[in-house]
């Protein structure tokens, strides 16, 4: 009896390793536009970029499938390269910096004082599953902060969806680079609008009646990337 139990043991085992059916997992990266930085920054003064506080359900390395409010998935087979507040954080502080927002960029505080500080939340970064359609969904705030004394300067919040042209996780993650680049466009635009000037050390705001469009560019638009506006008349 021994023999043919053995025998069947190593028949299940070979099986088993033969049998299986591999599945790698596919890594993900948001995307940003190119930008050309300008000879001078739109704001007198530095920032450091902090990473975005993500709620509980973001701050996974698995991409976030939502079927209802009620209702989510975490994909194990798609999933981010990078946590997405520091990816988007990242992209953020890369973005201020080529576009020149600032005289400097830069993530880690270390032995830098800067003169503002930019965090945030990241409240929303998924995929919307609705059967027939994907879209893709991103909503997050952004608040500037002077460095001294911690007095909130500037907000602004986003959340906004798009749909997904090709029910795909990589399609969805394209979405998503799109509305980030949107948001981090939106930003630019408000911040540079805002005024903020240095004196001796400190940042003041100079209050000015707010931008109108003058034209298409001044809209924002996920489909078209990021760009440098002319300069905002002192």
């Amino acid at each position: 009896m021994r023999r043919p139990i053995a025998t069947l043991l190593v028949a299940l085992t070979t099986s088993g390793c033969f049998g299986a059916v591999s599945t790698s997992r596919s890594y993900y990266v948001l995307g940003s536009d190119p930008a050309t930085r300008p000879p001078e920054p739109s704001i007198k003064g530095t920032v450091r970029v902090q990473n975005l506080d993500a709620d509980a359900a973001y701050e996974k390395f698995q991409l976030v499938v939502r079927k209802n409010p009620y209702e989510l998935h975490y994909s194990d087979l798609h999933v981010w390269a990078v946590k997405p507040n520091q990816m988007i954080s990242d992209i953020i502080a890369r973005t201020l910096l080529e576009t020149g927002a600032f005289e400097d960029v830069f993530r880690n505080l270390g032995d830098r004082k800067p003169t503002f500080t930019l965090g945030g939340d990241l409240n929303a970064v998924e995929i919307y599953d609705s059967d027939d359609l994907w879209y893709a969904h991103l909503a997050l705030s952004l608040r500037l902060t002077r460095f001294e004394d911690g007095a909130q300067l500037w907000q602004m919040s986003y959340d906004q969806r798009k749909l997904v042209a090709t029910r795909t996780h990589a399609q969805a993650v394209r979405a998503l680079s799109e509305l980030l680049s949107a948001a981090v466009r939106q930003a630019y635009i408000e911040l540079r609008a805002k005024g903020l000037e240095v004196y001796d050390g400190e940042a003041a705001p100079i209050i000015r009646e707010p931008a109108q469009p003058s034209s298409d560019q001044d809209t924002v638009d996920p489909d078209e990337p990021i760009f440098v506006p002319e300069a905002v008349p002192q």
